[in-house]
């Protein structure tokens, strides 16, 4: 616990950028140069040609070379043929009451430990005479990917099925092929672990459409 405590700070420290009086250092942009990164901008975001392929970094690089060096450390491991140096940071998931394996028989099965899967799974164990039984092909959670900052590089590696979406008219214009990168959660959690721990509520009208059909208790 206490390593992984100071792991955690030691990313938070440099991870911020100061100047060498310990100040945050800012950027003054004039107007010459304002427009000159607008004009960059407007250029790197010109609809590719349809001839060419999806083409994408292995992962975004971050600001700071210290965490991208942790990042190139950890990256060693995260391969499914290679041994995860930093498995000791996991979560541990045992199962309860001291089993050793699984029970024969479930009440309920669910498939999938991501936000949905595993709430779902939470609610149902309110009762103790429910047996739920959890299945995740993905990897656990573990101390780095609760950072923020580390989503993209996790995005890039096997918590994450590399998808892209499909073609559709007007949608991902800026992109090659016009198809955007979609990266689905591939671990207990799922999405939740790589989207940089954004909060996205629902709109009313959902919520009151899943009413209507029933669900009062969500």
């Amino acid at each position: 616990m206490i390593l992984k405590l100071i792991i955690v700070l030691s990313i938070v420290l440099i991870t911020k950028s100061t100047d060498g009086n310990g100040e945050t250092s800012t950027e003054t942009v004039d107007e010459e140069n304002y427009i000159y990164k607008i004009e960059n901008i407007e250029a790197n975001f010109q609809k590719p040609s349809k001839t060419n392929n999806n083409i994408r970094r292995l992962r975004s690089n971050f600001h700071n070379p210290y965490v991208n060096l942790i990042s190139e450390i950890i990256g060693t491991g995260f391969g499914s043929k290679n041994l995860d140096f930093f498995d000791f940071l996991r979560d541990k998931y045992p199962l309860p009451g001291g089993l050793k394996t699984p029970l024969p028989e479930y009440d309920f099965v669910i498939i999938g430990a991501g936000s949905a899967g595993s709430v779902l799974a939470s609610r149902l164990t309110e009762n103790r005479n429910i047996s739920v039984l959890l299945i995740e092909t993905g990897k656990p959670e573990m101390l780095l990917t609760d950072l923020p900052a580390m989503a993209p590089y996790f995005q890039s590696t096997d918590y994450a099925w590399q998808y892209y979406m499909e073609h559709q008219p007007g949608v991902c214009m800026g992109m090659k092929n016009e198809r955007c990168f979609w990266p689905r959660g591939n671990a207990v959690g799922g999405s939740s672990v790589i989207n940089y721990m954004i909060y996205t509520h629902g709109r009313p009208q959902d919520w009151d459409r899943i009413a209507a059909n029933g669900n009062y208790g969500w």
